[in-house]
Order: structure tokens, then C-alpha cells, then sequence
């Protein structure tokens, strides 16, 4: 019984052995750690409409340059605290809806902030 595959690691039977270690392709480990990553980066920017607490505006105006200008995306969540110099994002009662992105130039959490 004549078999062309006996010299290719294939054994007379036809079963390949089992060798002692199997390689793991470099394309695999490359897709977990996108995967991994993508998944990290879900977690910290999960949008607010998905649980989370991150809102993404996109910023219109002039108010805020040289910093910010029309078009960027700014990415904002929560601080614990806000100081002078910080950027802030708040709702106005009167336009729920609307988000309007400026700096805090005075005032302080008891008395209320100044911005501008």
C-alpha cells in the first residue's frame, strides 16, 4: 500500500501527529488585543445614552478659541469638582436640549459659578 502522503508528516493512516506545542498565528493574538482594546475604550467613553455617563457635543461658535473651535468634538463627563479655568458643559432651563460649552472665570459651588 503505496501512500504519497507518508513523506508530508502525514503517517501511514492518514493521521497527522500531534505535535508536542501548536503555534498560536500572530493574526490571532493581534485580533484579542484589538478586541480588548475596543472593549477598554468602550467602557470609559460608554455614551450617556448607553448608561454611561460620557457626552459627545460637537462644539459651535467662536467663544472658545484658540482652544475649541466649530466643528471639534468634545468628549465630556462628570467632574467631581469644577475650578476657574475649567471648560464646562451645562443645559440652559430654557433649552433643555441644547448643550452650551464654556469657561468657568470666577465664583465658586456655594455662591455659583461665572462663566463665559
Amino acid at each position: 500500500m503505496s501512500d504519497d502522503r507518508v513523506g508530508a508528516g502525514i503517517t501511514a493512516l492518514g493521521h497527522r501527529p500531534s505535535p508536542r506545542w501548536r503555534r498560536v498565528p500572530v493574526r490571532s493574538i493581534a485580533g484579542w488585543i484589538v478586541v480588548a482594546a475596543a472593549a477598554a475604550l468602550f467602557i470609559l467613553f460608554r455614551p450617556a445614552i448607553l448608561g454611561g455617563s460620557t457626552y459627545f457635543i460637537f462644539v459651535s461658535g467662536k467663544s472658545m478659541e484658540p482652544n475649541l473651535h466649530t466643528g471639534d468634538l468634545a468628549i465630556v463627563t462628570p467632574a467631581a469638582a469644577y475650578a476657574v479655568g475649567d471648560i464646562v458643559v451645562y443645559r440652559p432651563k430654557a433649552a433643555p436640549k441644547a448643550a452650551i460649552i464654556h469657561r468657568i472665570i470666577g465664583g465658586d459651588a456655594v455662591s455659583g459659578l461665572i462663566i463665559q
